[in-house]
C-alpha cells in the first residue's frame, strides 16, 4: 500500500513502474522504473498537447518539454508519485473523451477499461497533497469534453429504433467498469486497514488540517526555477521545495481572458474557473468547513503551487492555439498598422523585455531567495525570449508556435541539469561501505538493526538490503519510541513520516525534535543505553561514538570501509566475550 514499494499485492497491479523491479531486479528495474516513467510521461503529454492544441505539433512538442522537463516534476522525479499522477491523469482525460467519440462496441469497453485502470493507477500514488489540486484540474477538463462530446454521442445513439436500449448500452461499459474499480480498491483498503489506520493517525501527513494562504511568495517561482540546478545550495528552504513548473504567469491568464472575450470556449472557460478556485484557497485561504468540504484541508499552499503553475501551462497553450484565428487580417498587434517584418518583431522584442523585467523584479522582491547578478541576467534572458515567442505566436501562428518550440528547448536543458544520465545502481550495489557491512554481519544482516550518521546513509544501506532505523520511516515505528517517551509527551514530533537521524549524548533523558523547516524530518537525542532499548545493534559511522560509551554499553569495532567504521553494540553481560 506504501507508495514505491514493490510488493506482490494487489496495489502493484495499478503501478506499472514498480513491475521491473519483481521481475528483473534491482539494477535493471531501477532503470526501468526512471526511463519508462519518463518516455511514458513525455508521450502522454505530447497527445495531451494535441488534445488541447487541436493537433498542432509544434505547441504539443513544446507542451511536453514544459510538463516532461518542468523544474518541479524533476525535482521530485523519483519520490511521491509526481510522474505517476500527470502520466495517469492526463490520460484519463483523453479517454474519457475518446470513450464519448468512440463508436465502437468493443472500443468503448477497452476505453472504460483503460479509464477505470487509470482512475486506480491515480489513486494508489497515495498523495493527496498533490493528487486533491490535480484532480481538480482534470476535472474540470472532464467536464468540459462531457459538454462537448455527450451530445454526439447521444444523437448517435438514440436514432432510429430502441435507442434508449442503445444509449443504454453505450453508458454500461464506463458504468460496469466504474463498479469493479471500486470493489477493487475496497479490496485493496480491507488488506491494506492497518497500514492506512496508521498513516491517518499520524500528525503528518494523516492529520493535516490546512486552511490555505501564503501562495503570493511562491507565484513568481517558476522566474528562478530553471536555474535551480546550477545553485541548488542556495535555494530556501531546499531546491524541491522552490521548484515550479516555468509558466510566464499571469501571461497565460491574460491571453485566456483575451480568448473568452471573443470567443467561447469550454475548455479555458472550465480551466479558467478551477485556476480561480484554487488561487483563491491558495491566496486568501478558506474556513476550515470548506477546506474539509473540498478536501484541500490535506493540502499545503507550498503543494498547491504544483496544479495552479500546471494550470497556467495549459491556459497559456490553449490560448496560443485560438488566439491567431481570432486576430483580424489586416492588423498589426501593435500599432494596428501591416508593416514590414522587422516594424512587427521590433515591438514585440521591446514589450517582451520590459514585461520580462517586470516579472523578475517581482520575483526577486516575493521570493525568499533572491537571485544573484549572472542568475538574474540569465533569468530575465530565458523569460525575454519565452514572451517573445508567446507574443509572436499570439498573431502569427505558423512563424510563432515554432519559436515556442524552440524555447522550450531551454527548459528540456534546465531539466536535465536535474536529473543528469547518471551509472544506474551501482553506486549503491557496488559500494564498498554496504558491502563491509554485509560482509561483517553476515548470516546476521536481516535481523541487524543499523544506526547511521544521518538517514540518507540509512537508505542506502536499506536499498542494499540492510536494515536500518535512520531511515525514512515511511510509517512511524510507536513501539519503538514509546519506549524512550513511556508518557507519550513527543509522540506528536514522532508520530509521522519522517527521515530519522539519532543523536548521541553523554547523559541526559531521550529528547525528539524536528529539524527546522522540515516536518519530516527527526531528530532524536538519547544516550548509547537507549540505543540498547530501541533495538539497535550496530553503529556505522564516520566519527567516534566511543566517547559516549556507558559503563553498561560499548561499542566494538568490526570493520572499515570509505572512511566508515562498523561498531556492534555490546552490553554489559557481554564484555567478556567481546
Amino acid at each position: 500500500m506504501l507508495y514505491g514499494q514493490p510488493a506482490w499485492a494487489l496495489a502493484t497491479a495499478f503501478r506499472p513502474f514498480l513491475w521491473g523491479f519483481m521481475l528483473l531486479g534491482s539494477e535493471h528495474g531501477l532503470s526501468f522504473f526512471w526511463t519508462a516513467r519518463l518516455a511514458c510521461l513525455l508521450l502522454v503529454s505530447y497527445e495531451f498537447g494535441r488534445f488541447l492544441t487541436n493537433d498542432d505539433r509544434c505547441l504539443s512538442f513544446a507542451y511536453a518539454v514544459l510538463v516532461g522537463f518542468g523544474p518541479v516534476l524533476q525535482w521530485w522525479f523519483a519520490i511521491n508519485g509526481i510522474a505517476e499522477l500527470f502520466i495517469f491523469g492526463q490520460l484519463l482525460v483523453l479517454l474519457f473523451d475518446k470513450y464519448w467519440l468512440s463508436s465502437s462496441v468493443i472500443g468503448r469497453w477497452a476505453v472504460a477499461a483503460g479509464i477505470a485502470y487509470c482512475a486506480g493507477g491515480y489513486a494508489l500514488v497515495l498523495y493527496p497533497a498533490w493528487q486533491v489540486p490535480l484532480f481538480y484540474v482534470f476535472a474540470a477538463l472532464g467536464v468540459a469534453v462531457f459538454i462537448q462530446d455527450f451530445g454526439i454521442f447521444s444523437r448517435r445513439l438514440k436514432g432510429g429504433r430502441h435507442s434508449n436500449r442503445r444509449f443504454a448500452a453505450g453508458l454500461l461499459p464506463i458504468c460496469v467498469m466504474t463498479i469493479l474499480l471500486i470493489v477493487v480498491l475496497l479490496t485493496i483498503c480491507w488488506q491494506s486497514r492497518e497500514a492506512i489506520r496508521l498513516v491517518a493517525n499520524t500528525a503528518y501527513p494523516g492529520a493535516r488540517k490546512e486552511s490555505g494562504g501564503g501562495l503570493l511568495q511562491s507565484l513568481s517561482d517558476y522566474v528562478s526555477s530553471p536555474l535551480l540546478a546550477l545553485d541548488a545550495d542556495s535555494a530556501i528552504p531546499n531546491a524541491p521545495e522552490r521548484a515550479s513548473f516555468f509558466t510566464l504567469f499571469p501571461v497565460g491568464i491574460i491571453l485566456a481572458l483575451m480568448v473568452l472575450a471573443k470567443h467561447r470556449d469550454s475548455k479555458l472557460m472550465a480551466l479558467l474557473l478551477c485556476d480561480l478556485f484554487l488561487l483563491a484557497y491558495g491566496l486568501f485561504g478558506f474556513p476550515s468547513w470548506l477546506s474539509s468540504a473540498t478536501l484541500l484541508s490535506m493540502v499545503t499552499t507550498g503543494r498547491l503551487e504544483l496544479a495552479t503553475s500546471f494550470l497556467d501551462i495549459i491556459l497559456l497553450i490553449r490560448s496560443l492555439t485560438l488566439l491567431p484565428f481570432l486576430h483580424r487580417p489586416g492588423t498589426s498587434d501593435v500599432n494596428g498598422h501591416d508593416d514590414s517584418p522587422i516594424c512587427r518583431v521590433i515591438p514585440r522584442a521591446i514589450i517582451s523585455m520590459i514585461l520580462a523585467v517586470f516579472l523578475v523584479a517581482l520575483a526577486d522582491r516575493l521570493s525568499e531567495c533572491p537571485l544573484n547578478r549572472v542568475f538574474t541576467c540569465l533569468a530575465l534572458a530565458i523569460l525575454a525570449v519565452f514572451l517573445f515567442s508567446v507574443f509572436s505566436a499570439a498573431v502569427d501562428k505558423q512563424f510563432g508556435v515554432r519559436l515556442v518550440a524552440s524555447a522550450s528547448v531551454m527548459v528540456l536543458i534546465s531539466g536535465l541539469c536535474v536529473n543528469p544520465i547518471q551509472h544506474g545502481a551501482s553506486a549503491i550495489l557496488d559500494n564498498p561501505v554496504p558491502a563491509m557491512v554485509r560482509s561483517e554481519l553476515g548470516n546476521r544482516t536481516s535481523t541487524a538493526k543499523l544506526v547511521t550518521d544521518d538517514p540518507y546513509i540509512g537508505q542506502g544501506m536499506v536499498a542494499s538490503g540492510i536494515p536500518a532505523i535512520t531511515s525514512a520511516n515511511t510509517m512511524p515505528a510507536l513501539k519503538r519510541w514509546h519506549k524512550l517517551d513511556p508518557d507519550r509527551r513527543y509522540e506528536k514530533l514522532y508520530n509521522r513520516y519522517a527521515f530519522v537521524q539519532i543523536q548521541l549524548q553523554a547523559k541526559g533523558s531521550p529528547s525528539f525534535e524536528l529539524a527546522k523547516g522540515h516536518p519530516d524530518y527527526l531528530i532524536v537525542h538519547m544516550t548509547a543505553n537507549d540505543l540498547v532499548t530501541i533495538g539497535a545493534t550496530h553503529i556505522l559511522s564516520k566519527q567516534n561514538p566511543e566517547e559516549y560509551q556507558t559503563d553498561d554499553v560499548r561499542f566494538a569495532p568490526m570493520g572499515q570501509a570509505n572512511g566508515f567504521t562498523l561498531y556492534r553494540i555490546v552490553q554489559r553481560q557481554h564484555f567478556n566475550a567481546q
